[in-house]
């Protein structure tokens, strides 16, 4: 029974993401609504609103096709509330590629003088429970907005 509704809420949520899909117009909030890009020509496309950071990700890494959906979660500080604290996870698991067992999530910071948004990852991925030190990957990216 509760897996039914975890799954009849994904769904939703899937089904109507593009309904909520934000633009600076509609009042974004967060000063990086927009795609960018990082230094291994990754694309990241942000909304946000009210603190929740929505979007889609296209990863030109690995064995990544089409996009797939982000969610997450932003804070405003400094003095003028332009500085923002950000992260956000992506499942990688879409209708093109399938299920690639493993999830990525960033944390990072958008000083809007720099123009860069920087941020650490760590990439989870299935492994046997033997095998469990192989499960995770850290690394940074920096993204600059291309549009």
């Amino acid at each position: 029974m509760f897996i039914e509704i975890v799954l009849l809420v994904t769904v939703s949520w899937q089904t109507c993401f593009a309904e909520v899909f934000y633009s600076e117009e509609d009042g974004c909030d967060c000063g990086i609504a927009g795609t960018w890009r990082n230094q291994l020509g990754s694309n990241v496309t942000f909304t946000c609103k009210d603190g929740q950071l929505d979007g889609k990700y296209n990863s030109a890494v690995g064995h990544a096709e089409d996009y797939y959906l982000l969610s997450g979660r932003y804070t405003l500080s400094g003095p003028k509330k332009d500085v923002v604290e950000l992260g956000w996870v992506v499942s990688w698991n879409n209708k093109k590629f399938g299920n690639s067992h493993s999830a990525t999530a960033w944390s990072g910071i958008y000083y809007p003088e720099d123009g860069i948004i920087r941020t650490q990852w760590i990439l989870t991925r299935f492994k046997e429970r033997k095998d469990y030190w192989e499960t995770s990957f850290v690394n940074h990216d920096e993204f600059k907005r291309i549009k």
